[in-house]
This record gives C-alpha cells, structure tokens and sequence, in this order.
C-alpha cells in the first residue's frame, strides 16, 4: 500500500520539480493584466496597466511610458503646453520653453545629415535649459507611439501658443514683397543718377 501510494504521488510531480508557472505565480513573479485584444497596439494598454506600470516604473522602458502618457494628458487638456513636430517643437526651445522632450531614435539616426544635426541641435539645446529629454526606442511599443507622433513631442513649461503655419507664410510673402520694394527702389535710385539726376536737400546744397 505504502508503495502504491508512493507510487501515485510520483506521477503526481512534475518529472522537473514543481511547475516554473506555478512557482513564478506563486513567488509573484508574474503579473497579469487585462488587454482588449491580443494584437501587437494593445501592449501599450498592457503597459499602461496599474499592475505593470508597478513593476517597471522605475525602468527606463517605465519611465518613457510615463512620459508619453503625461504628454498625452496634457495634449488632452491644454494644446499649448504641448507641442509635436520638429519645428513647433523647436520654436518652442529656442525661448527655453521646453520642459520635457520625448524624441525617437529614428529622428536622431535619420539618413538625412541635415535633419539628423538639428535633432541633435534640439536636444543639446533642450538639456542646457535644464529640461528633461527622454530617448526612446523604436523597438519599443512606446517608441513606435512616439514615431507616430512624427517622432518629436515636447511638454512645455508654460502656455505656448502654437506657431500659425499660415501665418508664417504671409509674413514671408510680405517680407518678400518688401524685400522686393527696396529693390526696385534701389535699382530705380540708380538709374536716375546714372541719367545725371541730383536731388537737393534743405540747406540749397546740391549733393
């Protein structure tokens, strides 16, 4: 009986030990969390998780999630402490406004030498302005949010109207257009010189 017994209780055991599953789960080594589906975007909302967000806080992975996150929030209620996109994003440095920089990899490596020195120019300049710049991977879920957010976002210290693209073109279409002016003014003064024109100022002297 006592063999029989033995016996039984043998092909009970895992033939390894105790099952690594059960004992992780156990040990709390694994941690469960809810997703709305099983494909490759519902990591994020895995991530974001209480339960993970416990665990890994203190990762750097942890901490850009809850970068992207905050800079969502705010995106979410006040749009102009909260900029993406290269050049609103630099606009934004350039007067020290930059609190917070979220760039991805991909913009620092960019084939393009000119677009891959200003990226660096950014975070140069957002550093020297005691701001906090976050580097994120493109192999990482977070990563990947980011590049579709051009790559480049920016939470900001205080309230930064966005710059009007529209606005920035009429500006340049009337600096042109005065640039223009002068040199037709220039070009014309020339010319009257040039056919023995004088003018008189208003002491009667002739120049």
């Amino acid at each position: 009986a006592a063999a029989a017994a033995a016996a039984t209780h043998s092909t009970n055991q895992h033939p390894l030990g105790p099952c690594p599953l059960q004992t992780m789960l156990k040990n709390g080594m694994v941690i469960t969390a809810h997703a709305s589906s099983a494909y490759r975007h519902s990591l994020a909302e895995v991530l974001l998780s209480p339960a993970v967000q416990n665990r890994i806080q203190d990762s750097a992975a942890g901490r850009e999630i809850a970068a992207l996150e905050r800079w969502r929030r705010v995106f979410a209620t006040n749009p102009d402490r909260a900029f993406f996109g290269m050049k609103h994003v630099m606009t934004a440095a350039g007067v020290g406004a930059v609190a917070t920089l979220l760039i991805s990899d991909r913009v620092l490596r960019a084939r393009n030498v000119e677009g891959r020195q200003k990226a660096l120019a950014l975070v140069e300049l957002v550093k020297e302005m005691n701001g906090d710049v976050f580097v994120f991977s493109s192999l990482h879920v977070s990563g990947e949010e980011l590049n579709k957010l051009t790559g480049v976002a920016a939470v900001l210290r205080y309230d930064f109207p966005e710059p009007d693209d529209e606005e920035d073109e009429r500006a340049r279409e009337e600096e042109e257009k005065e640039a223009k002016a002068l040199q037709e003014a220039e070009a014309a003064a020339l010319a009257f010189f040039d056919r023995g024109g004088s003018i008189f100022v208003d002491n009667g002297t002739e120049e």
